[in-house]
């Protein structure tokens, strides 16, 4: 049997606000985590928005 696809997944995506300690503006960044709650993918730095923040996570499977 052959391996499946680990992008085929149902994943779940959370969209979490990061408050800066340099100056306390908010920033954005996403995490997709299995079914286990095992983290699967993250965003690789934080976004000034979240719609900047959520187009990230579309180019890398959210609502694919």
């Amino acid at each position: 049997m052959a391996p499946r696809d680990p992008s085929t997944f149902s994943l779940r995506w959370q969209f979490a606000p990061v408050v800066s300690p340099k100056d306390g503006s908010i920033h954005w960044r996403w995490v997709a985590y299995t079914q286990s709650g095992h983290v699967f993918a993250q965003s690789k730095g934080d976004f000034d928005t979240l719609s900047e923040c959520m187009e990230d996570a579309r180019d890398n499977g959210y609502g694919a």
